[in-house]
């Protein structure tokens, strides 16, 4: 059986590369609409990988950072 790779979108793969860029990178590849352009399959792999680098980055900074950036109000 043989395996194709899966073709995806140009969008796609614009924002796969925005989203490992860094530095001057990131400056020069951003472009606000390019979610918006990414059809919907697409776009669920997109919003996972962007949940994955989140929680990555948080889990890094530990939850005292978490806290000083939202924090919480007794009531």
């Amino acid at each position: 059986m043989e395996v194709t790779e899966v073709e995806h979108s140009s969008a796609y793969i614009d924002f796969k590369k925005q989203l490992k860029a860094t530095g001057r990178q990131k400056l020069d590849g951003y472009y606000p609409d390019l979610l918006n352009s990414i059809n919907e399959d697409e776009k669920r792999e997109i919003e996972r990988d962007i949940w994955t680098l989140f929680c990555g980055i948080m889990g890094k900074l530990g939850t005292s950072m978490t806290s000083m950036r939202f924090p919480v109000r007794s009531i």
